[in-house]
């Protein structure tokens, strides 16, 4: 009989213990430790030599604390975010040229309902982003001194959020062929634009999906490009080409987890 009690007792302490381990298993599955790929740096290779570099840096809320985007052989600039009570209050643009002299600055930052307002304590200019639901639809460069408009690039999107074209002067820019399902190419893919860095910052988006086919028309001229990219187990692109394969002429792009 004291066999049998003891027995009971050891079996009812294995069940006891398999259900707190059951208990903790779920628990862990519930709450598993969430993590997300954010944009780290870019590589741009000409003839299989580094042409220029961008790198993303973040903050512990994973928000852009600053961006350096470098020109081998030319500029190297740096862009810094401040930041009040979590929105964007100033960014501050510091240029290192190598045969000129260096260039500073301050963007003083206001953000309103579908509009971002960032004029230079410097270069007597004002820079206008209009956007709709994130995408945007319209960016401005505006002599401050004066107002008066020196140029804009107007956006115009279907009702897919894929973006039809891009109005830059007297160039039009179509797009088509898009990469669908997938995450936005850091370059731009085929699309071309100003002020992507300021995009970065404030996640503006230009296209809901990547193009891989443009057009432009200046004034009769025409021409085509074609973008091959690459893309890892998470629809990141990692590689953006101008013809399949290319070892000399490429964009490596590389991503980190941050929780």
């Amino acid at each position: 009989m004291k066999k049998l009690n003891l027995l009971l007792v050891i079996l009812i302490g294995l069940t006891i213990l398999s259900c707190s381990s059951d208990d903790n298993n779920d628990g862990d599955n519930n709450n598993p430790i969430e993590t997300e790929t954010f944009f780290k740096k870019s590589i741009t290779y000409v003839n299989g030599i580094v042409e220029f570099t961008r790198e993303i840096f973040y903050d512990s809320n994973n928000k852009v604390q600053s961006i350096i985007s470098e020109e081998i052989s030319f500029n190297r600039r740096t862009l810094q975010i401040e930041y009040s009570n979590e929105a964007i209050s100033a960014i501050n643009e510091d240029v290192e040229y190598d045969n000129l002299p260096n260039f500073s600055q301050t963007y003083n930052v206001i953000i309103e309902l579908n509009k971002i307002i960032l004029t230079g304590s410097v270069d007597d200019r004002t820079i206008e982003i209009y956007h709709t639901d994130n995408y945007v639809d319209l960016t401005k460069v505006i002599q401050t001194s004066t107002s008066t408009i020196v140029f804009e690039n107007i956006f115009l999107r279907n009702q897919n959020q894929n973006i039809i074209s891009i109005t830059d002067g007297n160039i039009i820019f179509t797009y088509s062929n898009f990469d669908s399902n997938k995450k936005n190419d850091p370059s731009g893919a085929s699309m071309t634009y100003e002020f992507d860095n300021f995009f970065k910052i404030f996640n503006i988006k230009v296209s809901k999906d990547n193009p891989l086919n443009s057009e432009y028309n200046q004034q009769g001229n025409t021409g085509t490009e074609n973008i091959y990219l690459e893309y890892d187990n998470l629809d990141n692109v990692i590689r953006k080409s101008y013809e399949p394969n290319s070892t000399d002429n490429y964009t490596e792009h590389l991503y980190i987890e941050l929780e």
